[in-house]
């Protein structure tokens, strides 16, 4: 019976030892009422006497929960509280990330222009690099031309007078 006394105590919010004493408290008034030899029913003045008590826990009771739900709200305003807080910072933190990557796009926008710049630069001198390539071979070419026939002229006009002698 204590038991169960003590847990509706502590369900209604009561602290262990304010509901260990009231559970004790009634249990002994009814075990004494019970067990009292000499006489066979609750004289009056227990009765009132339980009574008493019984007022007293239910007023105890009541300050308690009353107690109890001024904390709960308390904490509810306090976590109010917390999360517009935590929510401003949430929006604080996403503005200065926003800031942060419009600042490195920015900057990967001009390192891209500029590796564009230099890869277009790096076209215009191998384009310059292969025309004057091929001009060089060009001219090789027709210089070597001109010397193959200039060398084979003179070996046919030499074989020529060799023979012609």
């Amino acid at each position: 019976m204590k038991l169960a006394l003590h847990k509706a105590f502590r369900q209604v919010g009561a602290t262990d030892h304010a509901a260990t004493h009231a559970a004790e408290a009634i249990a002994g008034a009814l075990e004494k009422r019970m067990t009292d030899q000499q006489t066979p029913y609750a004289k009056l003045t227990d009765l009132q006497a339980v009574k008493v008590d019984m007022a007293e826990l239910k007023s105890q009771f009541s300050v308690w929960r009353g107690e109890m739900k001024q904390d709960i709200a308390a904490v509810r305003g306090e976590v109010a509280v917390l999360r517009a807080e935590m929510k401003q910072e949430i929006s604080i933190v996403r503005a200065e990330l926003k800031q942060e990557i419009t600042a490195v796009r920015a900057e990967m926008r001009q390192e891209i222009a500029a590796v564009g710049g230099d890869m277009s630069q790096l076209r215009g001198e191998v384009k310059h690099e292969l025309a004057s390539t091929r001009t060089e071979l060009i001219r090789w070419m027709v210089a070597g031309q001109l010397t193959t026939v200039t060398a084979l002229g003179s070996l046919i006009f030499g074989v020529m007078r060799y023979l012609m002698r």
